[in-house]
């Protein structure tokens, strides 16, 4: 009974994937020293010129060189849709400063409109500028005075 113990035993192992570690590296090295000699007793085999698969002029393509090139191509596209993010984003702090300094004018100018307007509002309590204001923009005139209206000078009258 003994022996079928350790029979099942080893199946289990071999099944369940249960490997000592320096003996598979053993037989590792072992099995490519084998494979290494094989290689060089065996003659190489030529396949007559009809079996070989047609290439029309084109090499085996190593599946290495096509890895770096779709790296090239996916570093390429990748910098290219950073530029472009990095282009877009330049665009946007240049239209968001020339609207602020747009903005910083009109603010200037409203200043200077306000200070003109608190100046008016200033003197609209005198009676002097009241009546001037009558007088210019109204055609008001005091009792017992009179208005004389006279007709603009323009050129083509001369």
């Amino acid at each position: 009974m003994a022996k079928k113990s350790k029979g099942r035993k080893a199946k289990f192992d071999k099944k369940n994937g249960v490997v000592d570690l320096e003996e598979y590296r053993k037989e590792r090295s072992r099995q490519s020293l084998e494979d290494n000699s094989k290689r060089r007793e065996e003659p190489a085999k030529e396949t007559p010129v009809e079996a070989r698969p047609a290439r029309h002029g084109k090499k085996k393509k190593y599946r290495r060189k096509k890895l770096s090139r779709t790296r090239v191509i996916v570093y390429v596209v990748v910098i290219c849709v950073l530029a472009g993010m990095i282009g877009y984003s330049t665009y946007n702090i240049y239209k968001v400063q020339s609207a602020h300094n747009e903005l910083l004018a009109e603010q200037t100018k409203l200043t200077k409109e306000k200070k003109e307007y608190q100046a008016i509002l200033k003197n609209i309590d005198n009676s002097d500028y009241v009546e001037q204001e009558a007088r210019d923009k109204l055609k008001m005139i005091m009792p017992g005075e009179t208005l004389y209206v006279l007709p603009e000078s323009t050129d083509n009258n001369k």
